[in-house]
Parts: structure tokens; C-alpha cells; sequence
């Protein structure tokens, strides 16, 4: 038998608990952020903006990218996704590399109260 636990919140994450959250993500490391990020876009009356910065190797690598962009288009007032892709395919519209100090500057909201960043 196998017994499981979890998940443990450490950072409760409540309505409209801050305007806008950013989250830096690569590879299997979405998992945890895609429940913050599911738990935040299933009510309705929570209005906090939300940025992914989703980074991996290859395109083919991108967990979860059918459920990451359905939840980008039902909710495009809110949800904004960027794919950095270290070796795209021509054209892919993602951004090409390893997420850089550049990168989290340009795609990232400024730091400030109300904002808060989960790497």
C-alpha cells in the first residue's frame, strides 16, 4: 500500500489575493504551478492577473500546452502565457533560449505590493 499526502499549502492563495501573479516555470515544474494557476481562473468573482513564463528544451517538451492554452483562450483578460523554447522550429512564435534576466523584465510584471512572482 502506498500512501500519499498532500498538496500543503504554504502561501494561502485567496480571492483577489494580489492584482497581478507571476510564475517562472521549466519543464516538469509546471505541475505545481498550473494548480495555482487552475485555482485562481475557477472563480469567477477573482479578478488577479496572471503571467506564465513556461520554459523547455524542444516544443514537443511542453507539458500540459493543450490544457495550459485552453485555459489562455477561455480566459485572455486574465491569462497571459510565454513559451521560451531553447530550440524552436522556425516560425514557432516562442521566444528562443533560456529564460534571461532580459526576459523576465520584458514579460514579467515590475515588482511591487500587489504583485508577486513564484519561480
Amino acid at each position: 500500500m502506498i500512501e500519499v499526502k498532500g498538496p500543503f499549502s504554504k502561501i494561502p492563495i485567496t480571492r483577489n489575493f494580489k492584482n497581478h501573479l507571476a510564475f517562472v516555470a521549466g519543464g516538469t515544474g509546471i505541475t505545481p504551478i498550473l494548480q495555482v494557476i487552475e485555482h485562481v481562473l475557477s472563480d469567477p468573482e477573482d479578478t488577479t492577473q496572471l503571467t506564465l513564463l513556461f520554459a523547455n528544451d524542444e516544443e514537443r517538451d511542453i507539458l500540459l500546452k493543450d490544457r495550459i492554452d485552453a485555459l489562455a483562450a477561455k480566459h485572455r483578460d486574465r491569462f497571459k502565457v510565454i513559451y521560451v523554447v531553447n530550440h524552436p522550429r522556425l516560425f514557432s512564435g516562442h521566444l528562443k533560449g533560456r529564460i534571461s534576466s532580459d526576459m523576465l523584465l520584458k514579460c514579467l510584471p515590475a515588482p511591487g505590493p500587489d504583485i508577486m512572482i513564484m519561480v
